[in-house]
């Protein structure tokens, strides 16, 4: 098979049922990268995504760069990108050449975790398959690959650990989203310490190239350095940096679409904009969208309905606040009828036969409509479709000091009472609240239920309740302290690729975390009548 360019390949997969054509900016990048000649709509294009300038653009040697580190927002093509370079090499790269006899090489994805390579891994094997070449799976120690026949060079899939990339040759190495990596010698494999492992590994191939592709996370880590540093750099020949948003690098997702998807800001600039979160603490909750969610009411003339009751529950030890509970439900609001009956005040009901696409008749459907007073006639209208609501209906705080003045009896005894004043019977706490509470609750009637909390938990919840609130679903019973908290509450990048959530300075978070845990439980699919209710488990939250 003779060689073709890069462009020239994923050309020739693009014509296969089922795969897309690279995006203009993926074709720019490729092309500088591979020293192809560029088009003036490339130049254009890569003065902004790169910011260098137009001259030195123009100037650069076939092949000078051997690293491409690309800040790309999600769902930007970046991992069907990497593949699509990862089997090119493996075929084309003239890497064979450079292997001592006996030795096969390997182009490892290095991921966070390997459940993270496992996506990559099917993107490879649908390249294979879509060009007709034939491969098997092995492995190599406690390496898993797929070889492909005929050649010296395996692709596989590595953990990101200072161990993995030692021992092989490696011509080519992707890291995927590099961004969230741990980055800090306080843990066992930090960014910096596996690449240090993997430049030697490479060190045998003239044609050698690094990879390293990831939506941004915070301003700290390698991955952030990095492409800082090479980002209108012109002189720096060996480290290509491209930057952009999700719809720049993949327009079928628009921006539109984006926004829809993660309508909070600081959310959407980091995952879809492509902008890294600061190194300092940052309000979680915009003030106007936490004080949307206090003094509403909900329902009209028409009766609201209640799904589930439950009970969550803090406990802090010597702080000031003992004990918080809540009471949430989630509620369906009823229609305000009234206001869509307009001036006459009268809503009409009657029924229409509903028919299918091939204009079969399939049932009698119920209509509504109003008077309309100009033409005397009946107008049809259409009930609006109102989404179920995460409601607070009482919070309480029990004060005094957790082992002072009250001892555990007296301090669960209002919150049973509580409980039992609005029926519940489920209550939901962090698993180390279960001693105390599960006995002191027994009494009452309510069942203590485990909510484990870890930081990508907690990470999920967050983006939850922030999601409820910019959709004005959730609502909150009077509590300044309530309202002060969720004010207040922090977030941190941390080196270990997570955000670290907490009250500001030595304030307190104990009602945050009744939110939290409510979150935790739609989340977990335990809240009859949520939108993710009974989903088979724990769902995925979007924009993590």
């Amino acid at each position: 098979m003779p060689r073709p360019t890069i462009i020239e390949f994923a050309d020739s997969i693009a014509r296969v049922p089922g795969f897309e054509a690279l995006t203009p900016p993926w074709r720019a990048t490729l092309r500088l990268l591979y020293g192809l000649p560029l088009e003036p709509a490339d130049v254009d294009f890569l003065t902004v995504a790169t910011h260098r300038s137009r001259d030195a653009l123009a100037s650069y040697a076939p092949g000078r760069f051997t690293e491409l580190w690309a800040r790309v927002g999600r769902r930007g093509r970046k991992s069907s990108v990497a593949v699509l370079i990862a089997v090119y090499e493996a075929l084309f790269g003239d890497h064979e050449s450079h292997i001592v006899p006996g030795e096969i090489a390997l182009i490892p994805v290095i991921s966070k975790d390997l459940s993270g390579s496992e996506t990559v891994r099917r993107f490879e094997h649908s390249f294979l398959d879509a060009l007709g070449i034939g491969y098997r799976e092995t492995r190599f120690g406690n390496v898993g690959a797929t070889v492909i026949d005929g050649s010296r060079i395996a692709l596989a899939c590595l953990a990101c650990s200072s161990t993995a990339p030692r021992g092989p040759a490696i011509p080519v190495a992707i890291l995927d989203e590099i961004g969230f990596w741990q980055s800090s010698d306080a843990y066992a494999n930090p960014d910096t310490e596996i690449l240090a492992a993997l430049r030697p590994a490479q060190a045998q191939f003239p044609g050698r190239k690094l990879l390293s592709i990831s939506s941004p996370f915070a301003e700290i880590g390698v991955f952030h350095t990095t492409v800082e540093a090479a980002l209108g750099n012109d002189g720096n020949k060996r480290s290509l940096a491209v930057e952009g948003p999700t719809w720049q690098w993949s327009p079928s997702v628009t921006e539109e679409l984006t926004h829809e998807l993660e309508p909070d800001p600081d959310t959407h600039s980091r995952e879809y904009g492509a902008k890294p979160s600061a190194i300092g603490s940052s309000i979680v909750f915009a003030t106007s969208a936490v004080d949307q969610c206090f003094g509403r009411t909900y329902g009209g003339s028409y009766s609201t309905v209640t799904y589930q009751t439950i009970g969550v529950l803090d406990m802090s030890s010597g702080g000031s606040d003992s004990v918080t509970a809540g009471v949430c439900q989630v509620v369906k609001p009823g229609v305000d009828f009234q206001e869509l009956a307009g001036p006459t005040g009268c809503i009409h009901e009657g029924h229409k036969p509903a028919f299918d696409e091939y204009g079969n008749f399939v049932r009698m459907v119920k209509t509504y409509s109003r008077q309309d007073i100009a033409t005397n006639e009946l107008v049809e209208i259409e009930i609006p479709k109102l989404r179920p609501l995460l409601v607070f209906q009482e919070i309480m705080i029990v004060k005094g000091g957790f082992w002072g003045d009250l001892d555990g009896e007296q301090l669960m005894a209002g919150v049973g009472t509580m409980f039992q004043r609005w029926g519940v019977r489920q209550c939901y706490a962090d698993k180390f609240e279960r001693g105390l509470a599960r006995n002191e609750l027994r009494k009452y009637n309510v069942l203590f239920n485990d909510l484990t909390w870890t930081a990508e938990s907690k990470h999920d919840a967050v983006i939850r309740l922030k999601r409820l609130m910019s959709d004005q679903q959730l609502v909150f019973c009077e509590c300044p302290t309530m309202q002060s908290e969720l004010k207040a509450y922090q977030k941190k990048p941390t080196p270990g690729g997570i955000f670290r959530y907490a009250a500001k300075g030595k304030n307190h978070d104990d009602c945050v975390a009744l939110c939290i845990n409510a979150a935790l439980c739609e989340i977990e699919g335990r809240l009859q009548g949520s939108e993710l209710f009974n989903r088979g488990g724990r769902v995925e939250v979007p924009g993590r």
